[in-house]
């Protein structure tokens, strides 16, 4: 029996797995929309769980191309954070060679930001903070955070998948202009750690985030029937 039974079955987001897995595989590292980067991220463990039972080797990852520079809009945004383990790296990651995003969770709960570069050896790395527990413009402090990090050329995903092992000790969001009719927009600052590591979906490789700070912005659409909250 194979040990994805319901690969043909299961849906994301109304897309049948097995689909998006063929989707995600050619997607992966050139991804041009929310929707798609969606289906990638929420897809990932289980799609590279099985591909490591049934033996298969990841596709490889296409080159970044044309990295935005959209995330500019927030004012100033970045991404620092010191990584230990199976990935060894201080990002500092500012400018026009840095793509992020963010937009309230697609389960009602929470927003989640994503931000996008380069590693010093080349590799295209995406790192996901999602915060179940925090609202569209809203402050607060000691919020609960999930981390995931995708390293796209090597199909390799670490994710914390705990609310008890990362923190924002302080997240605030701004609203700024958007340039979208009836959307909202928000500057979002956070700062947090964690205290255990992301680990991968299978094996026992894992990365340690042990500190972050980000700048970047999240994006509610004019069709959210979620009130973001107004400071």
């Amino acid at each position: 029996m194979s040990c994805c039974p319901d690969i043909h079955h299961r849906c994301v987001h109304g897309v049948p797995l097995l689909h998006a897995a063929r989707i995600a595989g050619r997607l992966r590292g050139a991804t041009r929309t929310i929707a798609a980067k969606t289906i990638v991220h929420r897809l990932a463990p289980t799609l590279l769980a099985c591909a490591a039972c049934a033996g298969a080797a990841p596709a490889p990852a296409q080159s970044l191309a044309n990295p935005t520079s959209e995330c500019r809009d927030a004012g100033d945004a970045s991404l620092r954070a010191r990584l230990r383990g199976a990935v060894e790296a201080d990002l500092d990651w500012r400018g026009q060679t840095l793509e992020c995003e963010g937009m309230p969770r697609p389960d009602g709960a929470g927003v989640r930001v994503r931000f996008r570069s380069r590693l010093p050896d080349g590799r295209a790395l995406a790192v996901l903070f999602a915060a179940g527990a925090l609202a569209p413009g809203e402050t607060r402090a000691g919020v609960p955070v999930n981390v995931t990090l995708l390293v796209e050329d090597a199909g390799e995903v670490y994710g914390t998948q705990g609310s008890d092992r990362c923190r924002l000790d302080h997240v605030e969001q701004l609203e700024i202009p958007s340039p979208a009719p009836g959307a909202r927009r928000f500057r979002i600052e956070g700062r947090g750690f964690c205290v255990a590591p992301a680990r991968a979906p299978y094996g026992s490789s894992a990365v340690l985030v042990n500190r972050f700070d980000f700048v970047g912005r999240v994006d509610v659409p004019p069709d959210d029937d979620r009130r973001a909250s107004t400071p």
